[in-house]
């Protein structure tokens, strides 16, 4: 599996409304494409001026191919430029699983530096799925090497720090789409 990552901070954090309806939009079209899995919007807790964007695939090769098309790429060209700027955060991740996705309202983000020990998933009583990922890219050199560990949580706790953990952020989910059809979160608040 490919998991698609992409960090955009807003130019006025009162838009993040705006910013959610035109990701709604993008992942519609990602929707109707072979090998999209699925797709959410994040806030950052700490910085509500801080956006997530993931989006699952099956594999690279079909990220890629909707990347490069049309559809994509007139989308992209019609961005507000006073809406948001992207913040580089290491785009492409690769699992050789897929785990069971029991959605939570909360993702915490860590980025994990090279140890000895490959970090797992999370577990406990407020995980309710955790999924590691090694960086796919060769674009950003600080990535290189790296795992990202994504976790759904119950609540926005931040137990069990990590001392390996370049990035610890905790997140709230805004909008999230699958295959099927879009959720929106009943937590979207300007």
């Amino acid at each position: 599996m490919n998991q698609v990552q992409e960090m955009l901070r807003l130019k006025d954090a009162g838009k993040a409304i705006q910013a959610v309806e035109r990701l709604s939009c993008l992942f519609n079209l990602m929707s109707r494409q072979p090998g999209f899995l699925r797709s959410e919007v994040f806030r950052n807790i700490d910085s509500p001026d801080t956006l997530l964007v993931l989006h699952a695939w099956e594999n690279l090769d079909a990220w890629q191919t909707f990347q490069h098309s049309e559809e994509k790429v007139a989308f992209s060209a019609s961005r507000p430029a006073a809406l948001y700027e992207f913040v580089p955060c290491g785009m492409n991740w690769t699992s050789s699983h897929e785990e069971d996705d029991k959605g939570g309202r909360y993702m915490r983000r860590e980025v994990i530096r090279p140890s000895t020990v490959e970090p797992g998933p999370r577990r406990g009583e407020q995980v309710k799925a955790s999924q590691t990922f090694t960086y796919a890219d060769d674009e950003l050199a600080d990535y290189r090497g790296r795992i990202l560990r994504l976790t759904r949580q119950r609540d926005a706790e931040r137990a069990n720090a990590n001392a390996d953990a370049a990035v610890d952020e905790l997140y709230e989910s805004l909008l999230r789409t699958t295959v099927a059809e879009p959720e929106v979160a009943a937590t979207i608040r300007a």
